[in-house]
């Protein structure tokens, strides 16, 4: 997690050194992970809503068997 105003890259030892907004521009931060940073993530989301759908206080069969296509899709 960073905070604002954290340091987040320091390089030592090089002349070739390049300016901080570029360096910065092949950083992407965010408040969440995406799909994208992590394939595996999108696996673990779909994972975590078949498993709420199921318990039978919310009985939602329909919602379960929609994320497991979904899961197989991937």
């Amino acid at each position: 997690m960073l905070c604002d105003g954290a340091v987040f890259l320091r390089i030592h030892g090089t002349d070739d050194v390049r300016d901080e907004g570029e360096l910065a521009a092949l950083f992407e931060v965010g408040h969440e992970r995406t799909c994208g940073q992590n394939p595996a993530f999108a696996f673990r989301l779909l994972n975590d809503l078949a498993l709420r759908a199921l318990p039978t206080s919310i009985n939602d069969p329909y919602t379960a068997i929609q994320a497991i296509a979904r899961s197989n899709r991937c």
